[in-house]
């Protein structure tokens, strides 16, 4: 086969392009900081950071979302401790109101702070978070505990628990609805508390029926119910914490993998470039001498 000069440019440019386009590819890694910025430049680890990605982006709304659902139990778990203490006020009234030592004045006034602990009560049964009743179950935008109709109060929300995915197929109640919290104890209806306070205010007003005893034994008891959902708040939150935890461990080995698949290896990248530009140079170098003589040589 003869050789001509066109078949050893063409070889020539070939060969240079070929060398130029390595260089340039090696380039745009030492910029990037990633090695495979197409799918011909590694398509097996292209599949494979394609899946750790999408876990990546799950582990993400799973943190979101136990990070809401554990904001959620903060304010329910704050909003049980305000009830408590009204609770233990209450009680304290009653214990001062059952003693016979004050005057009919002074258990009026009695009566009339109790009237207050009972407001106070209903509002921390409205506590609102994030412009969101915590207590009225699946139906957050409506009040679960409006004012009393001709003195009774009444659960309007619903009784179904909000949920929360954290994780595949793993689904956590993270809310209490306002009938469990605050009734469905000792006979009492979904606002027992609220019946409760109420009728030892008009106990103490002289309008009411039953006794101090009764009163005390309810307030005993309300306690105790409260007691019991706080507990329950507090083994969420702390499951919570377990599986940001474990949420967190996930994201920091998948980012992991995903860096040893994707990364570019710095070190290594920079002595590839060198040695790429050297072979670049050295190519254009060698290009210049493959046909010395010409024409116009044997012309002379």
């Amino acid at each position: 086969m003869r050789v001509t000069n066109s078949m050893l440019i063409n070889n020539f440019l070939r060969n240079l392009n070929s060398n130029l386009s390595r260089l340039e590819r090696t380039q745009n890694r030492f910029s990037t900081g990633k090695q495979i910025s197409c799918p011909s430049d590694d398509p097996i680890g292209l599949v494979l950071g394609m899946g750790l990605r999408s876990n990546l982006a799950g582990l993400k709304q799973y943190r979101k979302n136990a990070d809401s659902a554990a904001a959620w139990l903060e304010n329910t778990d704050s909003a049980l401790e305000s009830a408590t203490d009204i609770l233990h006020r209450a009680k304290e009234l009653a214990v001062y109101g059952a003693g016979g030592t004050m005057d009919a004045e002074s258990i009026k006034a009695l009566s009339k702070e109790v009237a207050e602990l009972l407001e106070e009560m209903r509002q921390v049964a409205n506590t609102n978070f994030a412009g969101r009743y915590i207590f009225a179950g699946n139906n957050t935008q409506t009040q679960p505990f409006p004012p009393p109709e001709e003195g009774e109060y009444k659960y309007v929300g619903t009784i179904i628990e909000q949920k929360l995915e954290i994780g595949v197929n793993i689904v956590i109640p993270y809310s209490v609805t306002g009938d469990r919290v605050f009734g469905k104890f000792a006979g009492f209806g979904a606002s027992g508390m609220l019946e409760i306070l109420a009728q030892l205010r008009d106990l103490l007003a002289g309008e009411g029926e039953g006794t101090y005893d009764d009163s005390l034994t309810h307030l005993d008891e309300a306690l105790e119910h409260i007691l019991s959902i706080r507990a329950e708040v507090g083994a969420r939150t702390n499951r919570l914490e377990l599986v940001k935890e474990r949420l967190s461990d996930s994201q920091l080995n998948y980012t992991r993998l995903l860096s040893e698949i994707e990364d570019a290896d710095l070190a290594e990248t920079i002595i590839n470039l060198k040695n790429q530009e050297n072979v670049y140079l050295a190519s254009l170098s060698a290009g210049a001498r493959i046909i010395q003589p010409s024409l116009l040589d044997f012309l002379r």
